[in-house]
């Protein structure tokens, strides 16, 4: 049945409004015509009761539910292939149109003993409407409605043409049994990420969902153990509502707010007699690592050997800076503009410093790594084999180690009022 209901469509769309006319035109036809076709109505006892045929389904999510109408076209045919006919006058006014060959509507049906009822389908079954159809909710009402010119004028002409009687009603239907809207844990995909100490702690939000939720703290620094953070979320629009989400995500949040304990936020650091060996460990390793990383973007050749060479510590109420500093024996060889080898050599400091530095009970250093200061002031490596008259490196330190710790406090020490204490190793 789809396959010959797209055909019909077809021929519709083909000839445009040429089949209502010769179907259903009366008006301007002759008396004689209409008694004809009166006489043929009369005559049919035949009744269809469309209505037997309709099935109407909600579908899809309360909010956003459909009506389908489905309707039960193999047993309609299998029912009425032998009651619905092309009477007489149907077939000439197809034939005067060019769509009735050897006795089949042409190119209408793949079985020509099926051409009345599919016929009389695609015109019946098209003039249904069903009101407010859109976004529908458990408990609304739908009306389906057949259109008003099937059982007006234009009834007795289909049911003469066709030789049947067409029976039908309009349908209530109160919508139930759509589905509930999915929904999301927007804090599913959601962290919490602490820094600084206790009682000076702060919070930094990271989550999966940053692209369409916004999030908000009510705390978000001066935190201490015991704290609680409650984080509200909502859409990154303001405006938006939960339908527009739902279209465009096809879900929506089902918690708006999660309450945080703070707990594990580590003890402000004080003085570095508090800090072991082993806990610079870490820090060391890194502070290694961006030495290196900055020899690497030379052209060269080069070895260095690096040594640890002291601290610089500051402190105030609720801010620490570690600085620590190291000395670096550098030996680097360079090709210059005739393609000599050219050795370099030198000693220089350099330093690596983290803030905001915590310290748990058991002495390990709660930091972040990856956020770190470090020398930035410039120096020339010359030749030694004619010092002074060729630069072949410039690379980032100082050349004393106090120089080194001055650049380090300069970022914060004019701030506020800081306690310093440092120790230079004695190399």
């Amino acid at each position: 049945m789809e396959n010959s209901g797209k055909k019909i469509v077809g021929i519709l769309i083909g000839i445009g409004t040429v089949l209502i006319v010769f179907l259903f035109y009366s008006i301007n036809v002759g008396m004689a015509m209409i008694s004809a076709q009166k006489r043929e109505a009369t005559s049919v006892e035949n009744e269809i009761v469309l209505n037997d045929y309709i099935t109407m389904k909600a579908e899809g999510y309360d909010g956003f539910g459909e009506v389908k109408l489905i309707i039960d076209e193999k047993r309609f045919i299998n029912d009425q292939k032998d009651k619905i006919r092309l009477t007489d006058e149907l077939k000439k006014r197809m034939k005067k149109n060019g769509l009735y060959k050897a006795g089949v509507p042409y190119d209408w049906a793949e079985d020509g003993d099926e051409a009345a009822v599919e016929l009389f389908m695609e015109y019946v079954f098209d003039e249904i409407a069903i009101s407010n159809n859109h976004e529908l909710s458990n408990g609304d009402t739908v009306v389906l409605s057949w259109s008003p010119d099937l059982w007006g004028k234009e009834k007795a002409q289909t049911e003469s043409l066709f030789g049947v009687k067409i029976a039908a009603n309009d349908i209530t239907m109160r919508v139930e049994g759509l589905k509930e809207i999915p929904t999301f844990d927007p804090f599913e995909e959601y962290e919490l990420v602490l820094s600084g100490c206790d009682g000076y702690g702060r919070v930094k939000i990271v989550t999966g969902y940053e692209d369409r939720i916004h999030y908000e703290a009510d705390s978000a620094s001066g935190l201490s153990n015991g704290d609680e953070v409650t984080v509200t979320a909502s859409y990154l629009d303001y405006r938006m509502t939960d339908k527009e989400y739902f279209r465009m995500f096809g879900e929506i949040p089902r918690v708006w707010q999660k309450t945080f304990r703070i707990s594990t936020l580590p003890k402000h650091l004080q003085t570095m007699e508090w800090v072991s060996p082993q806990s610079l460990t870490k820090l060391h390793e890194k502070a290694e690592e961006v030495i290196f990383s900055g020899l690497d973007d030379d052209d060269g050749i080069y070895t260095a050997d690096v040594r640890y060479a002291g601290y610089s510590f500051a402190v105030r109420e609720n801010e620490n800076y570690m600085t620590l500093i190291y000395e670096v024996d550098y030996d680097g060889q360079f090709e210059d503009y005739m393609g000599r080898m050219r050795t370099c050599r030198m000693k220089y400091y350099y330093y690596v410093q983290w803030e905001d530095v915590g310290i748990e009970e058991d002495g390990t250093l709660v930091c972040d790594p990856e956020e770190v200061n470090y020398s930035r002031s410039n120096l020339k490596l010359y030749s030694s084999e004619d010092f002074g008259e060729w630069v072949y490196a410039n690379i980032d330190g100082h050349k004393t180690w106090k120089d080194a710790k001055d650049e380090a406090i300069s970022r914060f020490s004019e701030y506020g009022d800081w306690t310093f204490t440092e120790n230079k190793f004695q190399q």
